[in-house]
């Protein structure tokens, strides 16, 4: 048998269950901010190499804990939706976007130049990966 539940027990039940509700729709949305920023601090790297300066090993760590920060969010939403084949299309691409951060990364440490075909590649797999998403999370 049933007991039943008092008006403040019912209405605690239910703020639960709207706030799951609001976090589950509204976490789709932190990997597009957190990539959003990347992608900034990318296109400023991206600017900076083309007039030929040295990048600064700071921004380029920004840039890089931007990314993996809404890599973990996208796998928390990969995780709790595996049925969106858009978001982990989306996710697949940018772990290949990282491969060829952390390669870029470590051209950068070691002082040698930055192969221009890898940044190509690294840029293009993260624009086709943030397009997914974004897409993923409008519709």
């Amino acid at each position: 048998m049933q007991r039943a539940r008092s008006p403040g027990e019912s209405t605690l039940i239910q703020i639960f269950i709207q706030e799951k509700i609001f976090w589950r729709r509204h976490m789709l949305f932190l990997p597009v901010i957190f990539f959003g920023l990347a992608a900034i601090g990318g296109a400023v790297l991206v600017s900076i190499k083309a007039m030929e300066k040295n990048i600064p090993l700071p921004l380029a760590i920004l840039h890089g804990v931007f990314a993996v920060i809404g890599i973990g969010f996208l796998i928390k939403n990969v995780i709790a939706n595996p049925a969106n084949i858009m978001i982990v299309a989306s996710l697949a691409l940018f772990l290949a976007a990282v491969a060829g951060g952390i390669t870029l990364f470590s051209f950068q440490l070691r002082k040698k130049p930055l192969p221009v075909i890898i940044i190509e590649a690294h840029v293009m797999t993260a624009v086709i990966a943030f397009t997914l998403l974004v897409v993923s999370v409008a519709s």
